[in-house]
């Protein structure tokens, strides 16, 4: 591959890690992520980096408890910031009938 680029007066750059004739799992990660974020930094991907979330300081918590047994159809995931009033799911039977809505 070195070779054929160099022909073609193509820039190349080689990851080599880990040993011969074995897949060392942490070192391909690591080049991966590498050679990711030098495509990235050519122009060749875009940036998809999601900004971090904003912290939060809880002074208190409570619980919210679901109207009846049921299967909950989440509406909110895990650390999704969350108003009062706001539907986090709805929870119903089996078949998806009489469902309530659980509201914070």
């Amino acid at each position: 591959m070195r070779h054929c680029a160099a022909g073609e007066q193509v820039p190349i750059l080689v990851y080599e890690a880990g040993e011969a004739l074995r897949f060392d799992e942490v070192s391909i990660r690591i080049g991966l992520r590498g050679v990711v974020n030098v495509m990235r930094e050519l122009g060749m991907l875009t940036l998809k980096r999601k900004p971090p979330k904003k912290s939060v300081i809880l002074r208190s918590i409570s619980w919210l408890r679901a109207p009846s047994s049921g299967i909950a159809r989440m509406l909110s995931k895990l650390g999704d910031m969350v108003s009062k009033g706001d539907v986090l799911a709805h929870v119903g039977d089996a078949g998806g009938k009489g469902e309530q809505p659980l509201d914070f």
